[in-house]
């Protein structure tokens, strides 16, 4: 998006080398940034970012305070509420099992009990982190009606528009398309990702980021 270099990096094939204070991906790793240290957490790495090089970095110097504000807001909800409906999905229903093991860990070169018990530790701590947040302590109608008017909402303020915020591409753009992309793609089958891959905007949105910014993303 801001037409740098850079490269991707899958889940099988990441080196999870975060030895960040927040323990949180993505994280980035600059000699600019952080003093040259490892630096997790996506709002502190765009922060970092703009602050080293605002006109490489900054997306949102067009963007009145009010679109901001906005923008903040959907931003936050993304993060720290819809997150955990994909990983409801992926880790605590019973698509763990049937897409989730072979999707994240069929690749991983370790004997059979020993990657048993990896992934037994991994979906312990995912499971335990969705009941912090509440979600896994709902039952599941609950969790698609919650998911539902959350994606409505993103859906509504995207209406027709060519970008989140309007005709030109802004830093949240990057949060909406990461986090919608999590229920377009995969195999995982569920209420919840019916929902959004019946969303049509969203879906030709993802389409249009993914073309534009992302053409080697497998979504």
């Amino acid at each position: 998006m801001c037409n740098v270099d850079f490269d991707v990096r899958y889940f099988k094939d990441h080196e999870m080398k975060n030895s960040t204070r927040t323990k949180k991906m993505p994280y980035i790793h600059w000699d600019r940034i952080n003093d040259g240290m490892i630096m997790g957490d996506s709002t502190l790495i765009v922060n970092g970012l703009v602050r080293t090089d605002p006109g490489t970095f900054d997306l949102d110097d067009h963007l009145t305070p009010e679109q901001v504000a906005i923008g903040i807001a959907f931003k936050t909800m993304l993060e720290e509420s819809m997150y955990f409906y994909g990983t409801y999905v992926r880790w605590v229903t019973s698509q763990f099992d049937e897409v989730t093991v072979p999707t994240y860990f069929a690749d991983i070169p370790l004997p059979p009990p020993f990657k048993g018990m990896l992934i037994k530790r991994i979906r312990g701590k995912m499971i335990r982190d969705v009941k912090g947040h509440g979600v896994a302590l709902l039952d599941d109608a609950e969790v698609v009606a919650k998911f539902r008017m959350e994606l409505g909402a993103v859906s509504d303020y995207l209406g027709s528009k060519k970008y989140f915020m309007g005709d030109k591409v802004s830093s949240f753009d990057a949060t909406v398309f990461g986090f919608v992309a999590l229920f377009a793609q995969g195999e995982w089958e569920h209420e919840i990702i019916v929902a959004a891959r019946n969303c049509k905007n969203l879906m030709a949105y993802v389409e249009r980021m993914k073309r534009e910014f992302w053409p080697e993303a497998e979504v």
